[in-house]
């Protein structure tokens, strides 16, 4: 025979996995929620469209990675060279600003 205090906490423990099971549910929905998972019920436009929008992604990804890239080996350059003066290194950090950085992305 189980005591009582066991069969309480075993109680609880049951209640508090409903609890945590009803909202990690409840998080897949919200997650789920404008996900298509079975692409081969949607139509030939659909596919396309989404195959589209995946390939435009992608294209803006690898050309936001290489903007980082060009902006740090710039960066790395303008430390190790801009080992003169003060003026120059405000200069070279001045080229490295989120204005510069952004005209690099834009540029492409």
């Amino acid at each position: 025979m189980r005591s009582k205090a066991h069969a309480k906490s075993l109680e609880s423990a049951k209640a508090e996995h409903r609890i945590r099971k009803a909202l990690a549910a409840q998080r897949k929905a919200l997650r789920s929620i404008g996900h298509i998972e079975d692409l081969t019920t949607h139509d030939a436009r659909a596919l396309e469209y989404e195959r589209s929008m995946k390939k435009t992604a992608q294209r803006g990804v690898v050309k936001l990675f290489n903007a980082i890239r060009a902006s740090q080996v710039k960066a790395e350059e303008a430390m190790g060279t801009a080992i003169g003066s003060r003026s120059e290194k405000e200069e070279k950090v001045k080229e490295m600003s989120k204005e510069g950085f952004l005209n690099l992305i834009k540029s492409g």
